[in-house]
Protein backbone atom coordinates (compact mmCIF):
# COMPACT_ATOMS: atom_id res chain seq x y z
CA UNK A 1 0.00 0.00 0.00
CA UNK A 2 1.30 3.44 -0.86
CA UNK A 3 0.33 7.04 -1.51
CA UNK A 4 0.90 8.74 -4.87
CA UNK A 5 0.90 12.51 -5.24
CA UNK A 6 0.45 15.34 -4.81
CA UNK A 7 -1.44 15.88 -8.05
CA UNK A 8 -3.06 19.17 -9.11
CA UNK A 9 -6.09 19.79 -6.91
CA UNK A 10 -9.14 18.27 -8.59
CA UNK A 11 -12.58 19.83 -8.85
CA UNK A 12 -13.57 17.94 -5.70
CA UNK A 13 -10.25 18.76 -4.02
CA UNK A 14 -8.51 15.39 -4.33
CA UNK A 15 -4.73 15.65 -4.35
CA UNK A 16 -3.47 12.13 -3.59
CA UNK A 17 -4.15 8.53 -4.62
CA UNK A 18 -4.09 5.62 -2.19
CA UNK A 19 -2.84 2.51 -4.02
CA UNK A 20 -2.66 -1.16 -3.18
CA UNK A 21 -1.46 -4.11 -5.23
CA UNK A 22 -1.63 -7.85 -4.69
CA UNK A 23 1.91 -9.22 -5.12
CA UNK A 24 0.80 -12.55 -6.58
CA UNK A 25 -1.80 -11.49 -9.16
CA UNK A 26 -0.58 -7.89 -9.71
CA UNK A 27 -4.22 -6.79 -9.27
CA UNK A 28 -4.07 -3.09 -8.40
CA UNK A 29 -6.58 -0.85 -6.68
CA UNK A 30 -6.57 2.92 -6.25
CA UNK A 31 -8.77 5.62 -4.78
CA UNK A 32 -8.33 9.43 -4.93
CA UNK A 33 -8.12 11.28 -1.59
CA UNK A 34 -8.14 14.90 -0.44
CA UNK A 35 -5.19 14.35 1.90
CA UNK A 36 -3.01 11.54 3.20
CA UNK A 37 -3.67 11.88 6.90
CA UNK A 38 -3.90 8.62 8.84
CA UNK A 39 -7.67 8.92 9.41
CA UNK A 40 -8.32 9.49 5.71
CA UNK A 41 -6.08 6.61 4.64
CA UNK A 42 -7.63 4.22 7.18
CA UNK A 43 -11.14 5.26 6.18
CA UNK A 44 -10.54 4.71 2.44
CA UNK A 45 -8.68 1.45 3.05
CA UNK A 46 -11.56 0.01 5.07
CA UNK A 47 -14.54 1.40 3.15
CA UNK A 48 -13.16 1.25 -0.38
CA UNK A 49 -10.96 -1.84 -0.21
CA UNK A 50 -11.74 -4.14 2.71
CA UNK A 51 -15.54 -3.81 2.37
CA UNK A 52 -15.32 -4.64 -1.36
CA UNK A 53 -12.48 -7.18 -1.55
CA UNK A 54 -12.15 -8.64 1.94
CA UNK A 55 -9.36 -8.69 4.48
CA UNK A 56 -5.78 -9.14 3.36
CA UNK A 57 -3.65 -11.37 5.62
CA UNK A 58 -0.74 -8.95 5.40
CA UNK A 59 -0.01 -5.47 4.17
CA UNK A 60 3.33 -3.95 3.12
CA UNK A 61 3.55 -0.18 3.43
CA UNK A 62 6.35 2.33 3.24
CA UNK A 63 7.44 4.26 6.32
CA UNK A 64 5.03 7.15 5.72
CA UNK A 65 3.65 8.70 8.89
CA UNK A 66 0.11 7.84 7.84
CA UNK A 67 0.97 4.12 7.88
CA UNK A 68 3.05 4.23 11.06
CA UNK A 69 0.39 6.19 12.95
CA UNK A 70 -1.49 4.81 15.92
CA UNK A 71 -4.76 5.06 13.99
CA UNK A 72 -3.62 2.91 11.06
CA UNK A 73 -1.84 0.39 13.29
CA UNK A 74 -5.01 0.09 15.39
CA UNK A 75 -7.11 -0.57 12.26
CA UNK A 76 -4.70 -3.32 11.20
CA UNK A 77 -4.78 -4.85 14.71
CA UNK A 78 -8.58 -4.79 14.85
CA UNK A 79 -8.82 -6.44 11.43
CA UNK A 80 -6.00 -8.88 12.27
CA UNK A 81 -3.87 -7.72 9.34
CA UNK A 82 -0.11 -8.20 9.71
CA UNK A 83 1.43 -4.87 8.73
CA UNK A 84 5.07 -4.65 7.71
CA UNK A 85 7.00 -1.64 6.50
CA UNK A 86 9.63 -1.33 3.81
CA UNK A 87 13.10 -0.33 4.87
CA UNK A 88 13.58 3.45 4.83
CA UNK A 89 15.33 4.69 1.69
CA UNK A 90 14.80 1.28 0.06
CA UNK A 91 11.43 1.43 -1.73
CA UNK A 92 12.53 -1.41 -4.03
CA UNK A 93 11.08 -3.86 -1.50
CA UNK A 94 7.71 -2.57 -2.68
CA UNK A 95 9.00 -2.28 -6.25
CA UNK A 96 6.08 -3.91 -8.05
CA UNK A 97 3.70 -1.33 -6.59
CA UNK A 98 6.13 1.47 -7.41
CA UNK A 99 6.19 0.28 -11.04
CA UNK A 100 2.39 0.21 -11.14
CA UNK A 101 2.45 3.88 -10.06
CA UNK A 102 4.34 4.66 -13.24
CA UNK A 103 1.69 2.80 -15.26
CA UNK A 104 -1.11 4.62 -13.42
CA UNK A 105 0.59 7.93 -14.22
CA UNK A 106 0.89 6.96 -17.89
CA UNK A 107 -2.82 6.08 -18.07
CA UNK A 108 -3.85 9.30 -16.34
CA UNK A 109 -1.65 11.40 -18.64
CA UNK A 110 -3.22 9.79 -21.68
CA UNK A 111 -6.79 10.14 -20.35
CA UNK A 112 -6.79 13.60 -18.79
CA UNK A 113 -7.84 16.38 -21.11
CA UNK A 114 -6.77 20.02 -21.00
CA UNK A 115 -8.63 20.38 -17.71
CA UNK A 116 -6.08 18.81 -15.38
CA UNK A 117 -8.51 19.17 -12.49
CA UNK A 118 -10.50 16.13 -13.58
CA UNK A 119 -7.71 13.55 -13.21
CA UNK A 120 -9.47 11.87 -10.27
CA UNK A 121 -12.49 10.89 -12.38
CA UNK A 122 -10.20 8.76 -14.55
CA UNK A 123 -8.64 6.69 -11.74
CA UNK A 124 -11.26 3.87 -11.91
CA UNK A 125 -10.83 3.67 -15.70
CA UNK A 126 -7.04 3.58 -15.38
CA UNK A 127 -7.33 0.74 -12.87
CA UNK A 128 -9.70 -1.12 -15.20
CA UNK A 129 -7.13 -0.83 -18.00
CA UNK A 130 -4.34 -2.03 -15.70
CA UNK A 131 -6.28 -4.99 -14.33
CA UNK A 132 -7.60 -6.13 -17.73
CA UNK A 133 -4.21 -6.04 -19.46
CA UNK A 134 -1.99 -9.13 -19.52
CA UNK A 135 0.87 -8.56 -17.06
CA UNK A 136 4.38 -9.39 -18.28
CA UNK A 137 5.38 -11.16 -15.04
CA UNK A 138 2.33 -13.42 -14.75
CA UNK A 139 1.30 -13.74 -18.43
CA UNK A 140 -2.31 -13.30 -17.25
CA UNK A 141 -4.68 -10.41 -16.65
CA UNK A 142 -4.63 -9.46 -12.95
CA UNK A 143 -8.43 -9.53 -13.12
CA UNK A 144 -8.36 -13.15 -14.33
CA UNK A 145 -6.09 -14.27 -11.49
CA UNK A 146 -8.36 -12.67 -8.88
CA UNK A 147 -11.80 -13.53 -10.27
CA UNK A 148 -11.03 -16.76 -12.12
CA UNK A 149 -11.98 -15.74 -15.64
CA UNK A 150 -10.57 -13.48 -18.30
CA UNK A 151 -12.33 -10.18 -18.79
CA UNK A 152 -13.15 -9.46 -22.41
CA UNK A 153 -12.48 -5.85 -23.29
CA UNK A 154 -14.57 -4.82 -26.26
CA UNK A 155 -13.73 -1.13 -26.19
CA UNK A 156 -10.64 0.87 -27.07
CA UNK A 157 -9.00 3.15 -24.50
CA UNK A 158 -10.26 6.20 -26.42
CA UNK A 159 -13.81 4.95 -25.90
CA UNK A 160 -13.12 4.91 -22.17
CA UNK A 161 -12.72 8.68 -22.40
CA UNK A 162 -16.19 8.95 -23.93
CA UNK A 163 -17.57 6.62 -21.25
CA UNK A 164 -16.12 8.81 -18.50
CA UNK A 165 -17.66 11.93 -20.06
CA UNK A 166 -21.03 10.17 -20.25
CA UNK A 167 -20.73 8.97 -16.63
CA UNK A 168 -19.91 12.50 -15.42
CA UNK A 169 -22.96 13.84 -17.26
CA UNK A 170 -25.19 11.20 -15.64
CA UNK A 171 -23.80 11.93 -12.17
CA UNK A 172 -24.23 15.67 -12.52
CA UNK A 173 -27.92 15.42 -13.35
Amino acid sequence: MDIVGPFPKSHIENIFILTLQDDLSKFAWAVPMINHEANTVAYHFVTQFVCLHGLPKSLVTDCGTEFLSHVFKEVCQLLKIKQTSTTPYHPQSNGSLERSHRTLGDYLRSFVDKDSQNWDTYVPFAMFCHNSTVHTATKFQPYQLVYGYEITVRIHSLEILNLNTTMRTITLR
